[in-house]
């Protein structure tokens, strides 16, 4: 998972998934922002990387109702990085 943020605003987010659970040979990756949602790209090895096509998520939840001054923070475990 990979997030960007300017001055504390999320901007970017990226979730890779090796391994598809339905097929262990595929993968998936998700990425996507507040202003153009989110899209879904499926990975096959035996696929060109050119003719891989992204497929938009519909959103599954509403958002009316939700305060404006939520502040979202993103944690990660020290586990998997190197000092």
């Amino acid at each position: 998972m990979i997030g960007v943020s300017i001055k504390g605003i999320g901007k970017i987010g990226v979730i890779h998934s090796v391994f598809d659970e339905e097929n262990p040979k595929k993968g998936t990756t998700r990425f996507g922002t507040l202003e153009h949602g989110i899209f879904q790209l499926d990975f096959d090895p035996k696929e060109i990387i050119e003719a891989r096509n992204s497929t938009y998520l519909e959103p599954q939840f509403e958002l009316e109702g939700v305060s404006e001054d939520i502040k979202i923070r993103v944690v990660a475990s020290l586990f998997w990085f190197s000092a």
